[in-house]
């Protein structure tokens, strides 16, 4: 870094040339170094943690247990939330895949709650992630409460 320092106190370095240069490696660096560091916390949403399938089977599940309430495509309804859009992401947003997991799996159906097994749980928020439109990946989303707490719930 002194290296750096010096070479930038020389007339020639403070050229705006080298200046925009020397700008745009800082903010590459940086940039580099958040991805580095989001990475090393786990994935997210966006990272495909469900299968496409395993969202066909949600969406089976849904209709069948959360759609009187909750609407169709997860909008909300008069007495239950919105499962998708801004305000289901703020109401998330930071949260590990874990909360949402276990909320669903001790609340829901309000009729019969605690009555649906891990994989519809994980089906149902496979669901959730294509109204959100979170993509797909290639394998299911895990029912591992461990392994649940590391997939962040992120507004992108």
């Amino acid at each position: 870094m002194r290296y750096i320092t010096s070479t930038m106190n020389t007339r020639s370095s403070r050229s705006p040339r080298n200046v925009v240069v020397w700008t745009v490696a800082c903010t590459f660096a940086a940039l580099v170094a958040g991805r580095a560091i989001t990475r090393a916390q786990g994935p997210s949403i966006w990272d495909g943690v469900y299968s496409q399938a395993q969202a066909d089977k949600g969406k089976m599940v849904y209709a069948d247990q959360c759609s009187v309430c909750h609407g169709d495509m997860a909008e909300g309804g008069p007495n239950a939330p919105s499962l998708s859009g801004n305000d289901f992401m703020v109401d998330f947003n930071g949260s590990p895949m874990s909360e949402l997991f276990t909320r669903i799996a001790q609340t829901m159906p309000a009729n019969d709650p605690g009555s649906l097994k891990p994989d519809e749980v994980a089906a149902v928020i496979a669901f959730v992630g294509t109204v959100n439109m979170w993509p797909a990946g290639q394998k299911d989303l895990t029912t591992d409460k461990e392994a649940l707490k590391n997939i962040k719930i992120t507004k992108k």
